[in-house]
């Protein structure tokens, strides 16, 4: 027979594990139902990134480029310009099996020779070789001057890593002082000139490009081309 003592132990440690077996239970189930504080952020839908466009402001004043843009207003002698800029010479076929180190000393030698050689026998203007030129007749003179106030104009906020190539530029004269403007199509840059100063930066637009190119291809004057051109 078991001792009264030994059987009042077990019915207690009975009773206790009956009760921790159902506290435990309700925790469980209220865990389950409990709502949790992270789970509605979690299906919350993520926030939309949006890229703003970039803006454009007005040119630094007392700038070269700033100077131009008032100039435009007594422009005269507007004359448009189609240019095709150095490109770099490809290398002989055959230098593909030089080493790397003279490979890269040749092709630096070639091009120092071609960028020496490229305005020698022809044309320049700021280094780039001159395919024609003409002086604009009044009906033509609206789209240029627009092209060019947008150009000098409107200065984006990001610059670019784009190396520019000059297809165009065009030259006028105010108040006696004569003012050159490259434009970079491919680049959305341009290049300001006028006596000693000369200033190079990024632009929001330079205008409406085919009308430009219709000027000069009723002038009969050739256009510059690149791979740029062929890709679009």
């Amino acid at each position: 027979m078991h001792e009264p003592g030994c059987f009042r132990w077990l019915v207690a440690l009975a009773l206790a594990l009956a009760l921790a077996t159902g506290a435990c239970g309700v925790a469980q189930a209220q865990a389950t139902s409990a709502p949790s504080a992270v789970a509605p952020a979690a299906l919350d839908p993520p926030a939309r990134l949006t890229t703003p466009e970039p803006a454009s402001g007005a040119p630094q004043p007392g700038s070269l480029r700033a100077r131009a843009l008032s100039a435009l207003d007594g422009a005269e002698d507007l004359t448009l310009y189609s240019l095709q800029p150095w490109e770099p010479p490809p290398s002989p076929p055959q230098w593909q099996d030089l080493s790397a180190v003279e490979l890269s000393r040749r092709e630096a030698s070639l091009e120092q020779r071609s960028r020496r050689d490229w305005c020698k026998r022809e044309r320049c203007f700021h280094d780039q070789r001159v395919l024609g030129r003409t002086r604009l007749a009044a009906a033509d003179r609206p789209a240029v001057r627009a092209a060019l106030a947008q150009a000098l104009g409107q200065v984006p906020d990001a610059s670019s890593l784009c190396m520019p190539s000059y297809r165009h530029a065009v030259s006028f004269v105010s108040a006696g002082l004569r003012y050159e403007v490259l434009l970079c199509y491919q680049c959305d840059q341009i290049a300001v000139a006028a006596g000693r100063e000369r200033e190079a930066g990024d632009s929001g637009g330079l205008g409406d490009r085919a009308a430009v190119d219709a000027i000069l291809r009723r002038a009969g004057i050739a256009l510059a081309k690149s791979a740029y051109d062929e890709e679009e």
